[in-house]
């Protein structure tokens, strides 16, 4: 190697080495850039804007899995290129695995591979601290020896901290579901796991779980929604069924709940969900209806029972266009929920967004036709992500402006009313024409949020990021630049956490401003004002001891405290645990 080619391959390693939030969209920031293919990323945050970035990376001819933890920055606070997590032999081909955040600074990674009896593929979970250590032990914990095929696993975290994991089992000539709780010391708690199998030969498919959200925030529930397909042929009808479980592994709903039969979902399109905060979930579909598709949506209460009509309300009124793929996104302090669909021509060759409004009866809030967050054009959209930043939605999405190789990552914020927020209307975060897929959005914590994609920018693929603020800027924040998330505050922390029952709430100013700083329930209701008035710049510290503003003790749970500067906000989870 001559002295030239050195000096090349250590300038730009030491950018890699040295990553950040780049402002630039025609850049971006490699998460994993590697000789093979790198797929599927998952991201989680933590309160303090770190982020755990996992992927499926080809390594010689093996799907090994990956994990990257970056600060606020998009510095990389391990070794280039992450950890490897698990080299294991795997398929050929890559199936869905799924990342949770446990206590605030674990991620909880369950995938399948091949490792025992007759070479079948069983899914695993790994516990990964912010540290970088192994809490599972460095194989993780096999979940099944079965001897047949069970991919796809899905994970969650229970608000007592339990991880629970569901996935789908061959049971030839059909499919079933298998859950298991496991406790954060890494004890299999359901034994060999729950085992959901139907009676009539309908297959249980493609599962996922969340947790129960409730008042107190103590709850080990869990809701389990999958796909119901009628019969063992693939073309068979295929509806939307949900179950709930205690933390001992029992059904709680007399039977499993019904959210949708009013036609068959398409094949390999699944649904989308929402906690709901309160015990139950939001669950949005699209079904071919007629010679168009629509999308729908259903609540599910705490008990079971379905509150909105049978088979949901329809996102549009007014059938005219194909709309599929939906989000969803509730705003539970003001009960309201937000809905966005892939929309297309009869032709299929125009592609567009809509987005609607409801209130917590299935009213239209916005026009019962919707709102055109993009409009229909040549320009094919999709692999929408929906979060909020303050009262507003910011949606990320994928669009082609030539070819399916040569994609964008666009966001747009919207208000409450249904109208823009920024003054460029759509935000290009990634200008790089290369094929994206698989694009994923952690929340926004301290107004900003990290969107990450595969990228065939170089190679077959590698995983890049980029950041964005609530105010639609990219990058660092810089001097006294006018961003949203940075000139009247940052950070907003407590100490211990969590507490009981005191702890310590700790948030810098920028500059001098008005601030209110709230203490709310997961009802979304105040618990207490802690601050209402104008305080200097600096460093500034206020104690909450755990109770309301009548001076009485608040339960254990799940409290939040917001900070509101302006049009500014910072939200932070707190846990009481008396």
């Amino acid at each position: 190697m001559n002295r030239i080619s050195l000096i090349i391959i250590l300038f730009f390693l030491s950018i890699t080495l040295c990553a950040q939030w780049v402002d630039d969209p025609n850049v971006n920031t490699p998460i994993f850039a590697r000789a093979g293919d790198t797929t599927m990323p998952k991201i989680e945050m933590t309160s303090e804007g770190h982020s755990f970035i996992s992927c499926f990376s080809n390594d010689e001819n093996n799907y090994d899995v990956r994990l990257q933890y970056l600060d606020g920055t998009g510095t990389p606070l391990w070794q280039q290129g992450g950890i490897l997590v698990s080299n294991h032999p795997a398929m050929t081909y890559v199936t869905d695995y799924d990342m949770a955040l446990a206590a605030d600074s674990i991620a909880i990674i369950a995938f399948s591979d091949v490792r025992e009896n007759g070479g079948h593929y069983h899914p695993v979970a790994y516990a990964i601290s912010k540290s970088g250590l192994f809490l599972w032990g460095n194989d993780g914990i096999p979940l099944s020896t079965e001897g047949t095929y069970e991919p796809d696993p899905k994970v969650t975290v229970t608000e007592q901290g339990n991880v629970v994991v569901c996935w789908m089992r061959n049971t030839e000539p059909t499919t079933s579901i298998v859950i298991q709780m496991i406790s954060p010391t890494g004890e299999l708690l359901w034994g060999n796991g729950i085992i959901l199998t139907s009676t009539d030969n309908s297959g249980y498919e493609y599962p996922v779980i969340m947790p129960v959200h409730t008042p107190a925030g103590n709850s080990n529930e869990v809701i389990l929604l999958w796909v119901k397909r009628i019969g063992t042929s693939m073309y068979a009808p295929r509806y939307i069924a949900a179950q709930k479980f205690d933390g001992t592994g029992v059904a709680e709903w007399s039977s499993e709940t019904i959210v949708q039969n009013n036609g068959s979902m398409p094949i390999y399109e699944h649904f989308n969900f929402e906690n709901d905060e309160n015990g139950g979930v939001f669950v949005s579909w699209f079904v071919y209806s007629g010679s168009l598709f629509d999308c729908y949506y259903q609540h599910v209460n705490s008990d079971g029972t379905n509150a909105l009509q049978e088979n949901g309300i329809v996102f549009c009124a007014s059938q005219n266009r194909m709309y599929l793929n939906p989000v969803l996104a509730y705003d539970h302090p003001n009960n309201v929920l937000y809905a966005f669909c892939q929309m297309k021509n009869g032709g299929q060759d125009n592609w567009g967004i809509l987005g609607q409004k409801f209130d917590q009866a299935g009213n239209y809030i916005w026009i019962s036709s919707g709102i055109d967050i993009v409009s229909l054009s040549q320009v094919e959209v999709e692999n929408m992500v929906v979060q909020f930043t303050g009262e507003n939605c910011v949606l990320t999405y994928l669009n082609a402006p030539g070819t399916s190789l040569s994609q964008q990552v666009t966001c747009t914020s919207i208000s409450p009313d249904g109208t823009f927020t920024w003054s460029n209307q759509y935000k290009d975060i990634s200008l790089v024409q290369s094929s994206k897929t698989k694009m994923v959005c952690g929340p926004f914590v301290n107004n900003q949020m990290v969107v990450t994609w595969a990228d065939g920018r170089t190679d077959n693929a590698d995983i890049y990021a980029q950041n964005i603020w609530s105010d639609g800027n990219l990058g660092q924040i810089v001097g006294n630049d006018d961003h949203t998330a940075s000139t009247k505050l940052s950070g907003l922390t407590n100490y211990p956490n969590p507490f009981n029952p005191v702890t310590t709430i700790a948030y810098h100013l920028k500059s001098s401003s008005l601030v209110s700083l709230d203490v709310y329930n997961l009802k979304g209701q105040v618990v207490k004002t802690l601050v209402s008035e104008r305080e200097i710049a600096g460093e500034h510290h206020i104690v909450w001891n755990g109770k309301d503003s009548n001076n009485s003790a608040v339960a254990s749970g799940v409290y939040f405290c917001k900070m509101t500067t302006g049009n500014n906000q910072v939200v932070r989870k707190m846990i009481l645990m008396r």
